[in-house]
């Protein structure tokens, strides 16, 4: 019988000792959480974002000047409202007009831009391509949303149509920045016009 209540006594205090490990462990990781709160947030968070799609297109040196000048001249229009619109957003806004304005139809083209605008390797030399010794620069246009990409990809396959997709070899992103800059220049109120009224939505 002593045996018996010896060994209930030893299985009690081996059960309560887990009861009491699992207790702080508990209470361990409650502190560490209040005090480090925003980990298992955070993390939701960026689960919860879109990831931006980085838009690096080499053009001349000129050419990012000309751009510089015009986002200027937008905000100018815009108001001081809008001074601190910046160039990645006036792009963005950029690229949403033309979608908006160039009308054709491209539903028989949807490989297009990731067959020959997007594909890698060596391209053909045209009257587009920067001539040797002019200054070049790597410049980041835009972060695009998938959705904004999406618009993007559909703008740069209408201008390609435009053109003419027999010419699709000589095709890249930074083929078409001549047009979308053309485009710019020839839309500076209209651009400014349509942000105010996507900015007061």
């Amino acid at each position: 019988m002593a045996t018996e209540k010896k060994e209930k006594k030893e299985k009690k205090e081996a059960i309560g000792t887990k009861i009491n490990l699992s207790s702080i462990v508990k209470k361990a990781e409650q502190k560490r959480e209040a005090a480090n709160p925003s980990t298992d947030k955070a993390l939701q968070k960026s689960a919860d974002k879109p990831k931006l799609v980085r838009m690096c297109i080499s053009v001349a040196n000129t050419t990012v000047t000309e751009f510089s000048d015009l986002h200027f001249k937008v905000i100018k229009e815009l108001g001081e409202k809008f001074v601190y619109l910046t160039r990645n957003e006036v792009f963005i806004y950029l690229i949403a007009l033309m979608d908006k304005s160039i009308d054709i139809d491209i539903s028989n083209y949807k490989d297009l831009y990731d067959k020959y605008i997007a594909a890698k390797g060596r391209r053909y030399t045209t009257d587009r391509t920067i001539p040797k010794g002019e200054e070049r620069k790597d410049y980041r246009w835009a972060d695009f949303t998938p959705e904004q990409m999406e618009t993007f990809k559909k703008v740069l396959t209408k201008l390609g149509v435009k053109i003419g997709v027999e010419k699709c070899a000589d095709f890249s992103k930074q083929y078409f920045m001549p047009d979308i800059m053309e485009f710019f220049r020839e839309n500076v109120s209209e651009l400014a016009q349509y942000i105010k009224a996507q900015k007061n939505e």
